[in-house]
């Protein structure tokens, strides 16, 4: 029973997707033992390194979409400042009556 889970590459393959999944561990893994106990060290590394390797993606997810989060919140705040300084200036600017072509002559005179 075991030619059938291990005898092509694509075969292997799709029995150690299934040993990851923890689909047929108990089908594939207990007759490969009783023959080869050895194993048991392979298969148990495979199944730590593929959990670690999924929680790493996951993780990775997680932090990227976090970060995307915050960028977009720090650039809406970044407008939302910008607007409101905006909003100042030009009310300080009308409440004072002063015209643009003032503006731009006392800017002329700074420089």
């Amino acid at each position: 029973q075991n030619f059938q889970y291990f005898t092509y590459l694509s075969h292997s393959i799709l029995t150690l997707l299934d040993i990851s999944v923890l689909a047929e561990w108990g089908g594939i893994v207990r007759p490969v033992l009783a023959h080869q106990p050895w194993l048991l060290v392979f298969f148990t590394l495979f199944l730590l390194i593929t959990a670690f390797g999924v929680l790493n993606v996951m993780i990775g997810v997680i932090v990227d979409s976090t970060s995307a989060a915050r960028r977009s919140l720090e650039l809406d705040e970044k407008r939302t400042h910008i607007h409101t300084a905006s909003q100042i200036w030009h009310d300080s600017i009308h409440a004072k009556g002063l015209s643009v072509q003032e503006i731009e002559r006392s800017a002329d005179k700074e420089q």
